[in-house]
């Protein structure tokens, strides 16, 4: 039991070396699953739903409020979704899980 300990020690080593090596070499590690696929399964209409899905969500976050009880959650999340949207020009799209239509135009949602 002891000697796999130290091979999967050995190996997440080795992982980490190299993935140390490949990133101060410049070359980045692909992560886009289907630029790795090969040409013959390459499907365009998925490539294409993919970098849409990308363009409209990677300036997205997703903040979790939690509180004592229910009410008090649902308020810290609305003074912290008004605080948001104060400091950002570009405005703050809020979805309060549990809450009500009333609860988001409180907050002022571009």
């Amino acid at each position: 039991m002891r000697a796999r300990g130290w091979i999967w020690t050995a190996l997440v080593l080795a992982l980490a070396a190299f993935a140390g090596l490949r990133l101060a070499s410049g070359r980045a590690m692909e992560t886009d699953l289907l630029a790795m696929l090969p040409e013959t399964e390459k499907n365009p209409v998925a490539e294409k739903a993919i970098r849409t899905l990308t363009a409209t969500t990677q300036e997205r976050i997703v903040l979790l409020v939690r509180g004592t009880d229910p009410a008090d959650s649902k308020a810290a999340a609305l003074a912290l979704a008004r605080d948001l949207a104060q400091r950002n020009p570009k405005g703050v799209a809020v979805r309060v899980l549990g809450g009500s239509a009333a609860d988001a135009s409180r907050v002022q949602v571009q």
